[in-house]
């Protein structure tokens, strides 16, 4: 491993995960290993430690991402706690001998200890769930994250946030909370590396990320594609993040779709983004989104999305406009429209590679890792 140029040490907390199938998990990895990056570059002026809890598929995915001599960087914590929100309590009071700043990278950081706080926010919905609370337990779990936020942002020294729209809510909502810088996600190196498309779209399929989280809208793009299948043959792909999730959209899908449609699970890191190349366009009506990966990655190899214009960052903006198809994530004939204009849209190679040259640059790990070290230099006063 280079040695680093201080010996100030950098922990980063990636949280505690059911799973590696989830954004915010995503997001620890690709930073995690684009400050590894920096540091096989000496170009990183800390050492390093990685700490992640829950589920042990995290941390052995963190190993296969990181070369062999810098695993001695990864920690994992274990997860033995009789529930996740029981675990986030045990979190809290983690310390990390030597450690002079820690990053808690997805919505949590150890609170005690007079070590600077750095937290990253991917957003605010457990607090202020996107469907209000019904029940009294789930208001119950609204008030308690409420809570816990507001102890994160009273014990934080600097706030990231993923997306703009992030920023504008925890201002709203915690005026008195010191201002959220927005340091976006970066992409995987897989969706970096991958080569730029080379041809004017005609992708074999539409690809689909499948959630039950209600913020993901599943069930209105489920019905879309069950009225397309009625009029058109329109091929899916389906990846689902459980096999609760991949038996619920089996039950789902009509009998016209049911066999146009294949269904993934667990598929590697490595291999989505040819997913994504071969897909002739992503359905991702979501109706709320932190920083929403499947847009991203979806753009980076060229490929046309079905989505929220109020999803695409400001950066962009006209820049990708040939490859977004808006939809209303409310409205089921909305999304089937969008995904009808799409189907028969034509798009050139050189768009195409245009805009996955543009969110390639604007979402390059490096540059990320970049911006979080300007914060780091910051709350150490260096």
């Amino acid at each position: 491993m280079a040695s680093p140029v201080s010996s100030k040490q950098i922990s980063l907390f990636l949280g505690r995960h059911r799973s590696p199938a989830s954004g915010m998990w995503v997001y620890a990895r690709n930073m995690s290993v684009a400050l590894t990056l920096l540091v096989e570059e000496e170009k990183l002026p800390y050492s390093l430690n990685l700490y992640v809890s829950g589920a042990e598929s995290c941390a052995t995915e963190l190993r296969r991402a990181l070369p062999e001599h810098l695993h001695d960087m990864i920690h994992f914590l274990g997860g033995n706690f009789p529930s996740r929100r029981l675990g986030f309590i045990g979190d809290l009071r983690l310390n990390f001998p030597g450690t002079e700043l820690i990053h808690g990278l997805c919505n949590t950081v150890p609170v005690f200890g007079g070590v600077p706080k750095v937290l990253t926010l991917h957003d605010l919905y457990q607090g202020y769930p996107f469907n209000p609370a019904s029940s009294w337990y789930a208001r119950l779990r609204a008030f308690w994250y409420q809570g816990m936020i507001w102890m994160y942002l009273r014990r934080a020294a600097r706030v990231i946030t993923v997306h703009p729209h992030v920023a504008r809510d925890v201002v709203q909502r915690y005026p008195w909370a010191s201002s959220p810088a927005v340091i976006y996600s970066g992409l995987d190196r897989f969706f970096i590396e991958t080569p730029l498309p080379q041809a004017d779209s005609a992708g074999e399929y539409v690809l689909i990320l499948a959630s039950q989280d209600p913020r993901k809208n599943l069930v209105r793009m489920i019905e879309a594609v069950n009225i397309l299948a009625e009029s058109q043959i329109c091929r899916l792909k389906i990846v689902a993040n459980s096999l609760e999730t991949e038996n619920w959209v089996r039950s789902h899908l009509s009998q016209k779709a049911a066999p146009q449609a294949e269904i993934l699970r667990a598929v590697p890191a490595q291999s989505m983004p040819g997913l994504y190349h071969n897909a002739r366009g992503v359905l991702f009506a979501s109706c709320a989104e932190g920083f929403g990966f499947p847009l991203y990655e979806a753009l980076s190899q060229g490929v046309a999305v079905v989505c929220p214009q109020s999803l695409l960052l400001s950066e962009l903006g006209k820049d990708a406009e040939a490859l977004i198809f808006s939809c209303d994530p409310l409205s089921v004939s909305s999304i089937v429209s969008a995904a009808r204009q799409m189907l028969v849209s034509s798009i050139d190679a050189a768009t195409r590679q245009r805009i996955a040259v543009r969110v390639r640059g604007l979402l390059a790990p490096q540059r990320i890792a970049r911006e979080l070290l300007s914060i780091y230099a910051e709350v150490l006063g260096i």
